[in-house]
């Protein structure tokens, strides 16, 4: 045992390893994912990154068990990826459905909830985000057009232009002056005759173009 690491290693004599691989192969479908999950025990690790999850089986090469667990991974439409590290040769389940099958017909029930769950969990996490990070986007992009409606506005009460543009245009820019934080909907409902958020956009564009002439 590997105090420094907590780690406990248990060795199998190559014998009586060689005996339960002969034996394996007459034992019915149950049997074998027992067998698996034996060795599932002790040589797989579950990996959560910041996305997902995935399992890694390592077996070594003198077991000679690859063809085997092949075998018994594909018999379940599990197809996993292989990589040489080492001694040993990896197995990776990188499809959700694929670990969760295995888990399954292993009888880890607990455990394959509990992969879901983490699943789940982060699925509505990341959504959440994404809305938080679009509300704020949204936020800010509003915040900083009414700015500089706002700089607008005040060029045309300083420089006197109220009546060098329409009625209409100047209706919205002093409804912007007394109203900063309005959005541009509510800036349209506020008018005298409302209109659409994409009117007020259109009224704006042409404020913008008139003081972009004259400065």
């Amino acid at each position: 045992m590997d105090m420094e690491r907590g780690r406990a290693i248990l060795q199998i004599p190559e014998a009586v390893l060689r005996e339960l691989l002969a034996e394996c192969g007459r034992m019915g479908r149950e049997e074998t994912w027992a067998w698996l999950r034996g060795i599932w025990a002790l040589r797989c690790s579950v990996y959560l990154p910041k996305n997902g999850y995935y399992v890694t089986l390592s077996v070594k090469e003198p077991w000679k068990s690859e063809r085997r667990l092949l075998w018994i991974l594909r018999s379940a439409g599990v197809v996993p990826g292989v990589r040489r590290r080492g001694e040993c040769t990896e197995y990776m389940l990188r499809s959700q459905d694929d670990i969760v099958t295995c888990l399954s017909r292993m009888g880890f029930v607990r455990t394959s909830l509990a992969l879901e769950e983490i699943n789940i969990f982060r699925s509505l996490r990341g959504r959440a985000n994404k809305l938080v990070n679009c509300d704020s986007a949204n936020i800010a992009k509003s915040i900083g057009a009414a700015r500089e409606q706002m700089e607008i506005v005040r060029k045309i009460e300083s420089e006197g232009l109220w009546d060098q543009i329409s009625p209409a245009m100047a209706e919205v820019a002093r409804a912007r002056g007394a109203n900063p934080s309005a959005s541009l909907r509510e800036l349209g409902q506020m008018l005298s005759k409302p209109v659409s958020k994409s009117t007020v956009e259109y009224r704006w564009r042409k404020l913008e173009s008139f003081i972009n002439e004259k400065f």
